[in-house]
């Protein structure tokens, strides 16, 4: 069928649903029914899509951001000046004229028609493709233009997630990240995307992330921000002027409509490779701690290839999308119908394995913070010689125990992964592939990675980045900011936040996988990760900026790169590794550095004050102590944190009270060393049912709550020494609240969040005793404590604070309000 009929077959799908899509284009100037849609011939209907003029209103829910100089329904190769495109992928087209929700809406598959309409209507040859770009780029006629077919990641986003950040647009990236997952995935056509937890799922479902790949005719331009981006760089001492960059230019696709003259049969490879056994066995080889041959090694389960990701149902998921395969998060490896093991080594306080970490075994770099192994290991699941297996989990000595190693533990496998999504695209007529002025074109390879489960998915490090980095020190220079805001920028308590700083992927400048199995990587080729758009001649600025920017940000999860972290140590999406080469060390990205299973990174990445903000959840407080901390962040909540009914994101109850009176309180933790993420994960016990909640706005609101909280207790330079053991959020009527008000004379404004929480000392006074296990595993212990202090802090200038002795019931302090 031809994809205007396709065009058609949609359009008329969604008008005859009665679903408000005729209200919806007819408010824009469309003015056809349904019967006269039904009985336009095929040109008609493509001229009417092409050439009719139309009054599109942008003052409308979801058309705030659409082209300013665009004004047809379909304008050839330009996705983001054709209005039914627009309002078919865009996540924030849902209402009607009448400001009611719209009823139906399109299929992935029916917004890919669309899509592939967009480019086929110019009816280009390659010719024209590549001139096109001349043009637009200014490329002289003289000069050869690099052409290829490459692979990339794509997505139709909102204004403010763009390159240029002035309307919706496609945004591009030879680098996706899907994401592992118990349950398969599930499209959401209202979202035009994708969920990690529905409203119905069991509580620890955790649904995959599929990644959409596309392939696309490219060029290799050096950074253009006017033309294509990348986008915006956020981080220091990158200059993308003299970077180059595969850029898409026509987007390739089945039959004889993409290109002018041509048939073409077009088809993506993906290649993957789960390395982590393989890279950690070669060193246990290397110590000889085991010994696997070499030939084993490339094998499963040291080297995985398969059920990894598949492509999906194109009716379902349109094509090119790359869908992990739903495992339990984590499973023990087994080789031959036997427990797979390895000898545990000795822990030192420095060298090789080192026992910082302990009971997780964690391995040094040994060049510049390189993986060329997983950094972090499980090994608490102890293989007897009969092959049956004992948990060391709640041995009350499990870390000395594995301190001194000397046991067979089990191999845990995960299902992340890297490697690579490479096009292939022939001429029908001819079997061969596509190629200009007498030289077959290039296939390039986009770099696909299958990573842990994001628990803040509607939280991008990009915008944290940039709120963090950029606007916040800015606003302050500007003299904008509250004055309270104001003197944690001039005292530098806000630029030292984070242990790293939320840099994105799309940030980075570094190879991808170079050392894959047959990689089709190069060292020179660092761009991989940026995202950039279609070239443009003109970026559109009408003034409606402010609107724009106020728009919601979608619901849905991203797999670009921009939603992924960067900085690796080891990392959370992705690590890198370092290759020796006769020209010198060239670091890449390599998945195989990652914690083995990942877990075991996502216990020590949560704990060290969110070390990967916006991906892993910050759970400092959870623990009375963690090694190399920095304080809470971004707390969790008491609920998300699991006290009382709710159910935790990682399998722990959070710090809670559990018993009080006049004197003292006690305060129960679970202990940082023994608490066991990767058999939480083993028994189904995490969950994103409620991180996956937490909006961008909440996101930064915790985050400057906390700051605030700090300063108010006298701690910002000494935060380890407070202890969180409640943080939520209040509404007005809160009674406690209405009394701080009333002894203060002070209103807060805006969410209001409630902090309790005790300091190690008092008056130069231990305040705190000294643990009590609360069973013989020591995973839980209690404290007593004498003088807690409780906190609310909302938008406004000021907040609110007292003192408890015990319970407060016989000694507490007066409410105080503190500018701070």
């Amino acid at each position: 069928m031809a994809l205007i009929q396709q065009v058609k077959q949609a359009l008329i799908r969604l008008i005859d649903a009665d679903a408000g899509w005729l209200e919806l284009l007819n408010h824009h100037g469309w003015q056809i029914g349904l019967a006269t849609l039904r009985q336009l011939s095929d040109d008609d209907f493509k001229q009417a899509l092409l050439t009719k003029p139309l009054t599109i209103d942008r003052n409308l829910a979801g058309f705030t951001d659409f082209h300013v100089s665009a004004n047809h329904l379909i304008s050839a190769s330009e996705p983001a000046k054709s209005l039914l495109y627009h309002a078919f992928a865009s996540p924030n087209v849902l209402t009607k004229p009448d400001g009611f929700e719209l009823q139906a809406f399109p299929s992935r598959a029916e917004i890919e028609v669309v899509e592939n309409f967009v480019f086929a209507a110019r009816q280009a040859t390659l010719a024209d493709i590549e001139q096109q770009a001349r043009t637009i780029m200014g490329f002289p006629d003289n000069v050869e233009l690099e052409l290829a077919v490459c692979s990339f990641s794509t997505e139709y986003r909102v204004a403010q997630s763009t390159v240029h950040g002035t309307h919706a647009d496609m945004c591009f990236s030879r680098t996706g990240i899907a994401r592992v997952g118990t349950d398969e995935a599930v499209y959401s056509p209202e979202l035009r995307g994708y969920s990690v937890f529905l409203d119905d799922d069991d509580i620890h479902q955790i649904r995959v992330l599929p990644c959409h790949f596309s392939p696309y005719i490219a060029a290799k331009f050096k950074g253009r921000k006017d033309r294509f981006g990348p986008v915006a760089v956020l981080s220091e001492n990158v200059d993308d002027s003299n970077n180059e960059f595969w850029v898409p230019l026509h987007k390739l696709f089945n039959g004889e409509e993409c290109i002018s003259g041509l048939k073409l049969d077009v088809d993506q490879q993906a290649n993957l490779y789960n390395q982590k056994l393989e890279k950690f066995a070669e060193l246990l080889n290397r110590e000889g701690l085991s010994e696997v041959p070499e030939s084993a090694l490339r094998q499963s389960p040291f080297r995985l290839t398969e059920l990894l990701a598949e492509w999906g149902d194109a009716t379902t998921f349109g094509a090119g999308a790359l869908v992990p395969v739903a495992h339990p998060l984590v499973a023990g490896a087994a080789l031959d119908g036997a427990p797979l093991d390895f000898m545990t080594p000795k822990m030192t306080d420095r060298g090789l394995f080192y026992n910082a970490f302990a009971p997780t075994l964690a391995m040094q770099a040994e060049r510049s913070g390189a993986r060329p192994w997983p950094e972090y290991a499980h090994i608490r699941e102890k293989v007897n010689e009969d092959g049956s297996k004992t948990s060391l989990t709640n041995n009350p000595d499990v870390i000395d125990i594995t301190k001194q190693g000397g046991f067979n533990a089990l191999h845990y496998l995960d299902f992340a992964a890297d490697g690579s999504v490479t096009p292939h695209v022939k001429v029908a007529e001819s079997n061969t592939g596509l190629s200009h002025n007498g030289k077959p074109l290039e296939s390039i390879s986009a770099y696909s990675l299958v990573s842990a489960p994001d628990f803040f998915p509607k939280v991008r490090q990009r915008f944290v980045y940039s709120w963090w980095k950029n606007d916040i020190p800015k606003q302050a220079r500007a003299g904008t900011l509250p004055a309270w805001w104001s003197w944690l920028v001039e005292h530098n308590h806000w630029q030292n936040l984070w242990r790293a700083d939320p840099t994105p992927l799309s940030d980075l400048r570094v190879a991808a996988n170079i050392q894959l199995p047959n990689s089709p990587f190069t060292k020179n080729d660092i761009t991989a990760s940026a995202i950039v758009a279609l070239p443009q001649a003109e970026v559109a600025t009408d003034g409606t900026t402010a609107e724009i920017i106020k728009m919601a940000h979608p619901k849905r999860n991203t797999f670009l790169p921009d939603g992924a972290a960067g900085i690796f140590a080891p990392g959370w999406d992705t690590s890198f590794d370092t290759l020796s080469t006769p020209q010198g060390n060239v670091d890449h990205l390599a998945a195989y550095g990652l914690g083995s299973p990942f877990p075991e990174d996502a216990k020590l990445c949560a704990a060290l004050s969110t070390f990967w903000p916006a991906a892993a959840p910050d759970t400092t407080r959870t623990f009375f102590e963690v090694p190399f901390s920095a304080g809470s962040v971004v707390p969790l909540t008491d609920a998300e944190s699991g006290v009382g009914d709710e159910v935790s994101w990682d399998g722990l109850t959070g710090p809670h009270f559990v018993d009080r009176n006049a004197e003292r309180s006690v305060v129960q933790f679970p202990d940082y060393p023994r608490a066991d993420y990767t058999r939480n994960a083993l028994n189904g016990l995490f969950s994103i049912a409620q991180t996956s909640k937490i909006s961008l706005e909440e996101y930064k609101r915790r985050i400057v709550a906390m700051l605030r909280v700090y300063r108010a207790i006298d701690k910002l330079d000494n935060k380890n020494d407070a202890h969180i053991v409640s943080f939520k959020q209040v509404n007005p009527g809160d009674s406690e609240l209405e009394q701080a008000e009333a002894r203060t004379n002070v209103d807060l404004t805006g969410p209001i969040y409630r902090v309790e929480g005790f300091d190690n000392e008092f008056s130069g006074q231990q305040n705190v005793s000294s643990p009590t296990p609360t069973d013989e595993s020591k995973h839980y212990a209690q404290y007593q404590v004498k003088v807690s202090w409780v906190v609310f802090v909302g938008s406004g200038d000021n907040v609110l604070m007292r003192l408890n002795l015990g319970d407060g019931s016989a000694r507490r302090s007066n409410w105080v309000s503190r500018d701070v």
